[in-house]
Order: structure tokens, then sequence, then C-alpha cells
């Protein structure tokens, strides 16, 4: 069984092992939020119900669960498989990833910064950040990317 940590603004941080929990319990770590008292350890001096809730006094800062890399087809998809700059139908052959603030300009590889490009279109523009994309047909269009 494991228990569920929280963090000093109650939000969830990770699962732990119930051998953990009562770890942090006893040390002073943590605060005991629910409890299951039909389980409970025993040692020499002391009787701890099994914590199922834990809440630990720091804030803990949480990574990204998932990286959303940026993928050529899903990228392709994205943008209904056209061009950005010319709005040209193509195919995976004829399209490009192009970066909106180029990468030699401190853009990040990004979906907020990239686009689908023919391949005239991006050799066409080459490095510089001055032309910007029209509008793909996707709800959200982050604007200039910086």
């Amino acid at each position: 069984m494991r228990c569920l940590l929280l963090d000093a603004t109650m939000r969830p941080t990770s699962l732990v092992t119930r051998e953990r929990a009562v770890s942090l319990v006893v040390c002073g770590n943590a605060q005991v939020i629910a409890e299951e008292p039909a389980v409970v350890f025993r040692s020499e001096h002391l009787h701890v119900a099994l914590p199922v809730i834990l809440q630990v006094s720091a804030y803990v800062e949480l990574r990204p669960l998932v990286k959303r890399n940026v993928v050529r087809r899903v990228l392709f998809c994205r943008d209904s498989w056209r061009c950005c700059y010319c709005g040209k139908d193509a195919g995976p052959r004829d399209l490009t990833v192009d970066h909106v603030k180029p990468l030699s300009r401190g853009g990040r590889h990004v979906w907020d910064n990239v686009v689908t490009a023919c391949r005239r279109c991006n050799h066409r523009r080459a490095c510089t950040p001055a032309t910007y994309p029209r509008r793909p047909t996707w709800s959200r269009w982050p604007g200039p990317a910086g």
C-alpha cells in the first residue's frame, strides 16, 4: 500500500511506501492528515498507525510530469500539413520545421516557437526573425516567441 505525500500547500507530490511514510512521521518530517487505525506499526516504546495521507512542511517545486517534445508529424498535423508562410499544402517530404525565433538568435525548440514551412519558404527565410508566419488553423496562437 502506498501513502500520499502532500507539500506545504497541500498539493500532492508523490506516493511513498508505507515504511517511508512511518519513517517521515517518526522523524518529525511530516504531519499525518489521515491514518488507517487498523494497521499499526509497533516498536518497544512507540505505536504508530499507518499514515495514509502525509503533509511535509516544506514547499516542493514540481517538475512537469511530461516534457512535450516537438515531433515533426504532430507539428505538421497541428498546422494542417500547410506552410505557415505561403499557405501551400504539402506532404511530409516537402515540409520542414521552422523556428519563428531562430535558434541562432536565442529561440528555443519548443511548441510555441516552431511552425511548419515548405522547403522553399524555410530556405528563403534563413535566419531572419523579421517575417512572421501566417496564423495556423490551430486554436492557440502563441504570438512572437521569446
